[in-house]
This record gives structure tokens, sequence and C-alpha cells, in this order.
């Protein structure tokens, strides 16, 4: 086998020194830092990227170039002045817009740039100075003199919402009128103040003069309410007869009145004349009465006035009080001690027919008695409803003589114990002459129209029977 002589060659390999590589090093930290130090250099008189100054970009420019920059910019930079309907668009340079203070402005200028060093880790950012912007009046005052609706002759006075009465009456409320009144002077303050806190669009609607009253306003509403619940009220007042009277808006609305200043109000003083006539009615209503006799079933009608009083205090504030709820509401007038004529729980009551006498008394019946009434047909004892003129026992308290004629024309004397009259010379009395009492026996032996009771009965009516109690005499 064949050997083979070759033999593999070696490559040589420099080395490298190690001085050489720390010079590289070196050279290429020199050039680092010098570029660095450029870049510092560089930002301290430029702004950093993305720095926007009054809305103005000012990445990479010094301080001299921002400022050109911005007022070139401001100047020409777009004003919308709004209205309700229109718009208006003008340029700053049209309000002769400058920078108040060019010197002051470039120190603040400085202080940006002081800040927005990238080498410190900040970055641009957006900066306002409102203060350093100046507006011309005299400019902004020639702008909006051509605007339409800053022109007197354009403008709609605000009106305030009002009460108004309607054709049934009732109060209803006229909505306010916005209109469309600017005050001049105002307008051009607030277009200034804009300008110079860097706005662009300018709404004057907010400076529109506002009605002073507004339909939403609570006491305006509150007065229509009250006053429509007081005329839609209805109070339909029942008689004792069956007859009613009604209080309603055909009335009530007469009341309303507004005063000097616009101000609606009811006047309630009215009521005093609803209550009299009420109390007329009243009296009216019981000048006869429908009554159902004792042990009876069939109602009667009867002649004469029942004496009722109408509580005239109580009904006025009651009546206020009802208009003030509102609604529709049925009841009887208020009567002096809450007694109705319809209720009758205190009343005596005579039946000639059957020639007896009940007494009721807060609706319990304390006396059932036989009587004798007056002899027919020359002494019968009137019908009708008739109320005590008085009582007596006489001065001592033994009694009184009752004197007067027979039909013979001779005179007569009667001596009694208790003497209720309650029709001229005609009432209630003992009768210790008469024998019996009740059934026919008036026919023959009656008076000469009073009503004779037992002496028993004649005490215990004496002792219950009073003015206000009604005397119910009828034949049943």
């Amino acid at each position: 086998m064949r050997r083979s002589n070759y033999k593999g060659r070696r490559v040589a390999r420099r080395k490298v020194k190690p001085n050489l590589v720390i010079a590289i090093i070196i050279i290429f930290v020199g050039l680092a830092m010098a570029s660095w130090k450029g870049t510092e250099a560089y930002f301290k008189s430029h702004f950093a990227k993305d720095t926007v100054i009054q809305g103005v970009d000012c990445s990479y420019l010094n301080i001299n170039k921002a400022l050109n920059k911005i007022f070139d910019e401001l100047s020409q930079q777009s004003i919308t002045l709004a209205f309700e309907n229109t718009q208006y668009e003008f340029c700053r340079k049209d309000f002769e817009v400058t920078i108040s203070d060019v010197e002051q402005f470039k120190t603040s200028l400085l202080d940006i740039l002081e800040f927005v060093q990238p080498q410190k880790g900040n970055k641009g950012g957006e900066y306002i100075f409102a203060s350093f912007i100046k507006v011309s009046k005299e400019k902004t005052k020639e702008v909006l003199q051509t605007i339409p609706e800053l022109q007197e002759e354009n403008m709609v006075s605000p009106v305030d919402a009002y009460i108004k009465v309607q054709e049934d009456g009732t109060l209803a409320i006229e909505s306010e009128v916005i209109g469309s009144t600017i005050d001049f002077d105002e307008a051009v303050s607030f277009c200034i103040e804009c300008i110079e806190d860097g706005e662009t669009t300018i709404n004057f609607t907010d400076l529109i003069e506002m009605p002073e009253v507004l339909s939403t306003n609570e006491s305006l509403n509150g007065r229509v309410n009250d006053i429509n619940t007081i005329l839609g009220a209805v109070i339909n007042f029942e008689f004792a007869d069956g007859s009613t009277y009604t209080l309603n808006k055909e009335t009530t609305k007469e009341w309303v009145k507004v005063d000097e200043v616009g101000n609606y109000y009811v006047e309630m003083e009215n009521v005093e004349a609803v209550v009299e006539e009420l109390n007329k009615q009243v009296q009216d209503a019981c000048e006869q009465i429908t009554f159902t006799p004792t042990d009876l079933t069939t109602p009667m009608t009867l002649p004469g006035k029942l004496k009722v009083e109408l509580d005239i205090e109580a009904e006025k504030v009651q009546i206020i009080k009802d208009l003030v709820d509102g609604g529709e509401r049925i009841r009887e007038p208020i009567y002096k001690d809450g007694l109705a004529p319809r209720d009758m729980l205190s009343y005596i009551e005579v039946d000639i027919t059957r020639q007896m006498v009940w007494v009721y008394i807060d609706g319990e019946c304390v006396l059932i008695t036989p009587c004798v009434t007056g002899k027919p047909p020359r002494h019968d004892t009137p019908t009708g409803v008739y109320y005590l003129s008085y009582k007596t026992m006489g001065e001592d308290g033994k009694g009184v003589w009752l004197r007067g004629y027979n039909d013979n024309g001779t005179r007569y004397a009667s001596w009694v114990q208790f003497w209720m009259p309650f029709n001229g010379g005609i009432g209630f009395h003992d009768a210790n002459w008469q024998p019996t009492f009740g059934g026919d026996w008036y026919l023959n032996h009656g008076s000469h129209g009073c009503v004779n009771l037992p002496y028993e009965a004649a005490q215990t009516l004496y002792n219950y029977i009073d003015t206000h109690i009604p005397i119910i005499v009828y034949c049943s």
C-alpha cells in the first residue's frame, strides 16, 4: 500500500493586537459622543418633534421661526361666527389678531424649549397662551356690524310667558317668545374674549336675551292649576223640598280677577253672596214639608214654614274648601246644630183625625198621648207646621188663666198649669175639665182650637218642648 506523502497546510492567522481594538472602540465612542453633543446642541435651540404652540406645529423650529409661523398661521386661521340658523366665516386677521407682548411670548417659548429636550426624556406637546393674543376692538366692531342678526331692526324682542283666559273661562299659559335680541356691545366683548381664548367657533346664540318668565315657571303653572281647580269645581246643593242649587264655573269664572301686575286670583269674598242665596233657598224650600205620619205609610205634604237656620260661617268655610279641592259633589247646606230639615229627629206630631199626640226627641218617641182638639166646624185646630212661641206655668209657678169668648158671646176663664202656645192663642195645655181624651169626643166637646192634654202628658211635654222643635198638626 502506497502511503501518501501529503501533509495539510496550516493557514497562517494574523494576531490582532489588543491595543488596536481599544483604539477602534475609542474612535466609535468618540464619534457617538460627538453626535450626541451635536443633537443636544441642536435641540437647545430647536423645538422637539410634535411641539404645537397656539395650535401651530413648531417641530424642529427655532424660536424666531416658530414665532413667525405662529403669527402667520394665526392670522390665516378661520373664525366661524355662529347664529341660530346661519354661520359666517372670517379669518383672525379680520379681527387684527396680534401677539400682545412679543418679548414675553418669546420668554414663554424659551420655557417650552427648555422643557421639551429629548435628551431629558421629554417629548413635544400642545401649548396655548391665551393671554398673549390681543384682538382689536375696533376691527371686531367693524366685522360684527356686517352681521344681519346683530342689526337692531332684524331682532325680535323676547316675550314672557303669561296667563290668558280661554273662551270657557278657564286659564291657560301662553308660551314665551324667545326672540333674537342680542346686545351689540356684549356681542363685541364676547367675540374678543372667545378669540383671545383661542376658540375658532363663536356661538352667539348664548347671548340671546331670554324671557324672564318661561312656560315651565312653577309659580305660573301653580297659579293656573289652582284657579282651574276652583273653576272646575261643581257643588250641587240639595234642599228639603228636593230642589237644588248648583255652584259651578258659570258663577265662579266671574270671580277670577287680575291685579295691576298681571297676577290672577279668585275673589273668594263672592262666597258670601252664594251663602246668602243658599239661605234664601233654604227658607223657600221649607215653606212646606212632606211628612209620613206615625204608624201610617202614605206621606203627606203640609203647608207651613219649618224653622231652619243655615250655619253661615261654617258654610262659607266649606264652600271655599270644596272649591279648592275641586271635583263634583252633591250635599245639603250646613244647618246650625248639624240638623237638616229632612232629618226631623225632634218634632211633635198632632193628628186631629186620630186625636193623638206623639213627641219625638233626637229620634226617640218620649210621649204618646190622646188629646182633644178644637170643636168643628167653627173651632177646628188649624193644620200646618208651627213652633212654640213660649211656655209658662205662671209667675208663681201655679198656673195661668186662659180667657176668651164662647160662641154665645159669654166670656170664659180656664185655669191650666202648663201653657204652651204655638199659633197665636192656640197651644198645648192640660185640661182637667175634660173627662176623657181621644176618640171622637172632640166632635161635641172639643176646645176653642187648643190641644187639650191629660195633666201628666202636658207636664211631660212641657219638659221637652222648645222653640226649635217643629209642631206638625195634620188630619190623617
